[in-house]
């Protein structure tokens, strides 16, 4: 994973590892506000990727900061819009495989749960306007995983 330089708020970070870390934290943190297909969803599409991105990079993820990532939110569906924004940031900055599949899957169950049609387009949008024009490309994962 290339270095991170500003969040999506446009604060300044640590490496990409840090940023990473805390991703996968907080959709640790989120699985616990899911079940069902969701649930589901999120271990194979999401935790999985990352599990396997971090484990790649040299730093590895804490179980015991778990209870930091426990942000105050409204709903699920808005856990999993924050998360995809965060998802999507990091692809778009260190266009690791592994993040475009877990930010895809978040994207989806984003629209999802949405409360509307109409708010999963305008967080659609917010996204598309967020990567810019990113080029299409067909990248295969490490080791056939992913």
């Amino acid at each position: 994973m290339n270095e991170i330089a500003e969040d999506h708020n446009g604060e300044t970070t640590g490496n990409a590892a840090n940023k990473l870390r805390r991703l996968f934290t907080k959709v640790l943190a989120a699985r616990r506000a899911t079940s069902g297909v969701v649930l589901a969803r999120i271990d194979a599409s999401v935790v999985r990727p990352l599990k396997s991105l971090a484990e790649r990079s040299a730093e590895t993820i804490s179980a015991d900061t778990l209870a930091a990532a426990a942000e105050p939110t409204t709903t699920p569906a808005d856990v999993l819009w924050h998360l995809a924004e965060e998802a999507t940031s990091m692809w778009k900055i260190a266009g690791d495989v592994e993040l475009f599949e877990a930010a895809a899957a978040l994207q989806d169950l984003m629209c999802n749960t949405a409360e509307s049609d109409a708010i999963a387009r305008d967080r659609l949008d917010k996204l598309r306007v967020a990567t810019g024009e990113a080029p299409t490309a067909i990248r295969l994962s490490p080791n056939g995983r992913s």
